[in-house]
């Protein structure tokens, strides 16, 4: 067997060299087919920017003539008028109808010349409010100018609030047409049926303001910055699939700014985290993926000068210079979205992923661990066929089944280098050298499409069918490498075991073949890391960690545990080596400034959706978003693991064991309290190899149901024609994928399984088939429990 190890590993690192040859080689001489890359700083004309001073006022509120309109029977409004404000108050009865009640004023103002809408005003909670306009046009006819689904109607109260618009673009969206002249305000409140209460709408100034455009020069106060753009003109089926710029800026302390796109009067916001950004003196350069999104949502300043322009608006504080630094315009294929397929070919589509997903890998890991968990070594053929089937599962998905966004990051990427020679399309959310390890085995694909290959395309296909495989084929190749790693860290059945249940495991299968995610390639330099340590080699062990850091920063958990293991051991020569390695990692500049970036994203220092609790995590569900970030509970539980870490060592030297357990603990932290839906599986593998150093066989086994678990729930909320068809229009399998309330009852039951992970840490004697049993069991009554009471009776 180690003489097949030795040889398979003789095979990874000559396709390692070939394949880094080939991607030296190649760079920039594919034909381009497959993406369009424009440099837009040719298309750009000098940055020019809103002051935030020097405006001029074309209409102010002075609080007359406002009179009642549109008062339902069951509400009791009255209208206070002052010198400084004007406030609409009552009471509305227990009504079985909705009420409503408005205030109403003609005025006169010409929005062309003074284009920004602002508003103040005080709504008590428990009501909706909105705010409405009437135009007039050329030929004198007042119309409303205004429609249902506007973001200035149905608003709920909050309290005090500040509102601004670009009025022109406004009217332009409920129009369809130019209006001038504004003729009449309206501001109403609103209730549902059977809701009694008291209201209070306070209104306290509305003015429309005009604010001057100037050229960009420093030691200025800035709302926004505008970089004009021209009409890139591509024939052919293009669609603008990202816009990658990089700047240098300059803020006021604290300031937070996002990026917008505008194309006449449509906007766009980015579909990725992070939406907005907060200024940070520490970071001053930043490379932006903007993912075109249209929205419907206001704009809230002057309106370009040309159709086409980038927009960087301060959402607090002020913008003070700003410095482009390069445009790239990125463009793919454009997709067709209006598939048809049939009934049948859904249920043929989905009983194939469900087969080599859960059925067939399953199934077999079940078998192998009653055949092999006892025995005191591996059999050679148990090895084998567990390689083989879990290979054929991987290789009957990778080419057909995608996480299509996903994809496009990876294709952009490989197709930029290989194509244009462009590394700068190599950024995003994932840190720039791992994009590199991509084109390695996706040289291979280049060299055949410049030997004349000719892939197919599926329909719903981000990616031809060989193209995806060979982008999958470093996670794939890194799912190997890990199951080999478990295999032999302790020759016995049981290492076969554990083994199987990662290299088996349907969420592991998931991330590298459908989605082609990279953890297992983190994972397994954790692992490697791991087994050094627990030899006594702790500099090779810190060289494992930090380059795992290069691919993703969980990598810094052991590596900083690992140094003040040797500090406390007072091997003070070894934590300067391991400390000097770690310093390798600031010598790329995109991969410093990105990992320097997330890194004060998690110490909560700026603000990102991705690394705060978010949307996929139970806190976020409850809308406690804002506290954690506010009290820095990661930090707290970072500082509480520090502890725990400190106290170990005074009882006893820390041991690798004790590094990987608090490798697992921290990792089980980043899961709950950061927005981080498909990192599950780093708990496998090192849960694994936790369970192989201290005998914890409980946990071992419950890391196949774990797995199981997390990977059908995954695949349940985000629905499985995203991942076969590139769609989520159309759920296969509606009464589980269309669950009323789905991210909770995810959020809940991811909580559930971290928590049983949590509990099998310490292991016991209990037999291993009552645990697989049972916390199967567990995973199944309390899925059932969410299902129906939050998808069926919570509204």
């Amino acid at each position: 067997m180690n003489n097949h190890l030795r040889f398979a590993g003789l095979v990874i690192l000559v396709v390692i060299f070939v394949g880094t040859g080939l991607v030296a080689i190649l760079g920039g001489s594919v034909a381009r087919q497959t993406i369009r890359i424009s440099d837009g700083t040719s298309l750009v004309n000098p940055l020019y920017g809103e002051l935030q001073s020097n405006s001029s006022i074309g209409y102010e509120e002075d609080f007359s003539g406002w009179h009642l309109s549109d008062v339902t029977s069951d509400i009791g409004p009255a209208l206070i008028s002052r010198n400084d404000s004007a406030t609409l108050k009552g009471i509305i009865a227990n009504a079985s109808t909705p009420t409503t009640a408005g205030i109403i004023k003609d005025v006169n103002v010409d929005i062309t010349s003074f284009p920004v809408l602002e508003v103040n005003l005080v709504v008590s909670e428990g009501i909706h409010y909105g705010i409405r306009f009437f135009g007039l046009y050329p030929n004198s006819t007042m119309s409303k100018i205004w429609w249902e689904g506007s973001p200035l109607d149905h608003r709920p109260g909050v309290g005090r609030e500040q509102l601004r618009v670009n009025m022109p673009r406004q009217v332009f969206l409920a129009t369809g047409r130019g209006v001038s002249q504004i003729v009449r305000l309206e501001i109403y409140v609103e209730s549902g049926p059977n809701n009694p209460t008291t209201f209070t709408l306070e209104l306290e100034d509305i003015q429309f303001s005009s604010y001057p455009l100037t050229t960009v020069i420093e030691h200025q106060r800035y709302r926004a910055i505008y970089i004009d753009m021209g009409t890139e003109n591509i024939n052919g089926p293009w669609s603008l699939y990202r816009i990658q710029l990089g700047v240098s800026l300059d803020a006021e302390p604290g300031t937070s700014f996002e990026f917008l796109l505008l194309k006449g009067y449509q906007l766009y916001t980015t579909s990725v985290t992070p939406i907005s950004y907060k200024y940070s003196s520490f970071a001053r350069d930043y490379d932006i993926a903007f993912y075109p999104s249209e929205s419907d949502g206001v704009f809230q300043e002057m309106l370009p000068k040309s159709n086409v322009s980038m927009v960087m608006v301060a959402l607090g504080g002020a913008l003070n210079s700003v410095k482009l630094n390069y445009l790239d315009l990125i463009f793919l294929p454009s997709q067709d979205s209006n598939l048809n397929v049939s009934v049948p070919s859904l249920g043929f589509y989905y009983v194939y992923l469900l087969f080599f997903l859960f059925l067939l890998p399953v199934g077999l890991a079940i078998i192998v661990y009653h055949e092999f968990f006892q025995r005191q070594s591996i059999v050679r053929w148990g090895v084998w066929v567990v390689l083989i089937v879990g290979l054929i599962c991987r290789l009957a998905l990778a080419p057909v089944t995608s996480h299509p966004f996903d994809m496009k990051v990876l294709l952009t990427s490989a197709r930029g280098w290989f194509q244009y020679g462009s590394t700068r399309v190599s950024q995003g959310p994932t840190l720039p050298l791992t994009f590199l390890v991509y084109w390695i085995p996706y040289s291979f694909y280049a060299l055949l499409l410049e030997l004349g290959l000719k892939d197919l395309f599926l329909p719903w296909s981000v990616s031809g069918v060989f193209e995806s495989l060979f982008i999958k084929l470093f996670p794939i190749t890194a799912d190997v490498l890990v199951f080999m790693a478990l295999l032999f860290f302790k020759k016995s059945g049981k290492s076969l075991v554990w083994a199987t249940f990662f290299f088996l495991n349907p969420l592991v299968i998931f991330a590298s073949a459908v989605t082609g995610h990279y953890d297992s390639a983190l994972l397994f330099l954790v692992l490697i890391g791991s087994t050094w340590l627990s030899s006594g080699k702790p500099i090779k062990a810190g060289a494992a960690f930090v380059a795992s850091s290069l691919l993703q920063l969980l990598g810094f958990v052991p590596y900083l545990l690992t140094i003040i293991k040797t500090g406390l051991d007072r091997g003070y020569r070894l934590s300067l080596i391991l400390i000097s390695v770690g310093l390798l990692t600031l010598v790329y500049p995109p991969q410093r400034e990105l990992s320097f970036r997330i890194l004060l994203s998690i110490l909560g220092v700026t603000n990102s959706s991705q690394f705060s609790a978010g949307e996929y995590t139970l806190l976020g569900s409850f809308g406690l978003t804002e506290p954690v970030s506010k009290f820095h509970i990661l930090l707290i539980v970072g500082g509480l693991i520090l502890i725990c870490v400190y106290v170990d060592s005074a009882k006893k030297p820390l041991q690798a064991s004790t590094i990987l357990l608090y490798t697992c603990v921290s990792a089980l932290a980043f899961l709950l309290l950061l927005n981080l839906p498909s990192e599950w599986i780093w708990l496998i593998p090192v849960g694994l190899l936790y369970a192989s150093m201290v005998d914890n066989s409980k946990l071992g086994v419950y890391i196949l149901p774990f797995g199981t678990a997390s990977c059908f729930f995954l695949v349940s909320l985000v629905g499985s024609a995203y991942y076969l068809l590139g769609s989520n229009s159309q759920p296969i399998l509606g009464s589980i994928e269309g669950a009323r309330n789905g991210l909770l009852i995810f959020n809940l039951i991811t909580t559930v399984l971290g928590a049983l992970f949590f509990a099998y840490l310490k292991g016991s004697k209990s037999n291993t088939s009552h645990t697989l049993i049972r916390s199967s069991i567990i995973i199944l009554g309390a899925y059932c429990t969410f299902y129906f009471w939050v998808g069926v009776f919570v509204s």
